[in-house]
């Protein structure tokens, strides 16, 4: 299962989940067993630290980084205001 991921560093990751189409808000301590108990094997993300992907990488989750896309015309073009829950299902799009 696939899982796109909106890196935060002081506040709670936020993980799109498009099987699901739920966001949810996951600590970083938390988010390598949140990922092994939803069965998520791939993970996309637009940007994060190289020790958090490595962390990733190294138990054994795929990770594909995405390049920037314009959030701004994103946003306008699906109606969607501001928010990180936002971000994560714009990774999708």
């Amino acid at each position: 299962m696939i899982a796109f991921l909106d890196f935060q560093i002081k506040t709670p990751h936020r993980v799109y989940i498009p099987h699901e189409d739920k966001v949810y808000k996951v600590n970083d301590d938390a988010l390598l067993n949140f990922l092994k108990r939803g069965n998520i094997n791939e993970v996309y993300v637009e940007s994060a630290s190289k020790k958090f992907l490595y962390r990733l990488l190294n138990n054994g989750i795929q990770v594909y980084i995405l390049r920037n896309k314009n959030q701004n015309n994103l946003r306008k073009k699906y109606s969607l205001r501001k928010s990180h829950e936002n971000d994560a299902k714009l990774l999708y799009k």
